[in-house]
């Protein structure tokens, strides 16, 4: 999965209310693993299944948890 096609999946299923466009690249480029020599390899232009599972991971968690100290509406 691309950097593009993690954008129009959020975009897709509507989070992108509760994720700033901002910090799609941030939850790509942290959930991406290190790669010894990125100038001679496409590796780290695209995510591995891996990879994604992490992103997803972290995207659950940023949707699904309430900020500290705001009150949920009833």
């Amino acid at each position: 999965m691309s950097h593009k096609e993690l954008s129009q999946m959020i975009k897709d299923t509507e989070l992108n209310e509760k994720v700033p466009n901002q910090e799609i690249p941030l939850l790509f480029n942290i959930s991406m693993m290190t790669e010894i020599d990125e100038l001679s390899v496409d590796n780290c232009l695209e995510m591995e299944f891996v990879e994604f599972l992490e992103c997803f991971a972290r995207l659950a968690d940023k949707v699904s948890l309430p900020k500290y100290g705001l009150k949920q509406p009833e």
